[in-house]
């Protein structure tokens, strides 16, 4: 069973900081930091008003498993 990450305050700001700086030298205007289980660690920015971060963050990580799973696959 996956358990939550946890984070303490001192990581969550370090990530927070990152991705402000990363929304800065890239002009994007959203980035998250997620987990392989698709739980949003971090955000900033925004996204359009008919996106869900939370849905977003899921198909990212399904995304990721099906293409590593791929890879395995196939060598």
């Amino acid at each position: 069973m996956n358990t939550l990450p946890i984070l303490t305050i001192q990581a969550a700001e370090r990530l927070l900081h990152t991705l402000e700086d990363l929304l800065e030298k890239s002009e994007a205007s959203f980035a998250m930091i997620i987990d392989r289980g698709g739980i949003v660690l971090s955000q900033h920015g925004e996204l359009p008003d008919n996106a869900d971060p939370t849905i977003v963050a899921a198909l990212a990580a399904g995304s990721f498993a099906a293409t590593r799973e791929l890879a395995l696959r196939v060598g």
